[in-house]
């Protein structure tokens, strides 16, 4: 027979006839036990300082006396890019200086050698 089983009372059932695990209203939460959030770990290295800690209150004092700020696992909030520098002044400088009679020194023209390829500056054609 297919179809998925889940286990109840030590039986297989049917999972569309099996009863909830957890009656409707009734969450891990809703159990009778405390919600403990301990300052004791495994030893973890600092990338700050390189020591162990096995308490996570003596490493963020440890961060916070090196300057350093702890971040959580939160997604980052995302920090506007600084606004872009108004080009007008530039277009404006230099349209003032073309009409003022500015020329800028003539550009380098690129020279080919004899087999298409492009000649740098200051080399002679048929260097390599």
């Amino acid at each position: 027979m297919r179809g998925t089983f889940v286990y109840r009372e030590g039986s297989l059932v049917p999972k569309h006839l099996a009863a909830p695990l957890h009656p409707r209203g009734e969450r891990a939460r809703d159990l009778p036990c405390p919600m403990l959030i301990r300052d004791h770990q495994d030893p973890v290295r600092s990338m700050a300082d390189g020591k162990l800690y096995d308490s996570k209150s003596e490493m963020r004092r440890a961060y916070r006396q090196l300057g350093f700020e702890e971040l959580g696992s939160d997604a980052p909030t995302t920090v506007a890019p600084p606004p872009e520098p108004d080009p007008s002044g530039d277009v404006i400088q230099a349209y003032c200086k073309v009409r003022d009679g500015y020329k800028p020194p003539p550009l380098e023209t690129a020279r080919v050698d004899e087999h298409g390829y492009d000649v740098l500056p200051g080399e002679a054609i048929g260097d390599a």
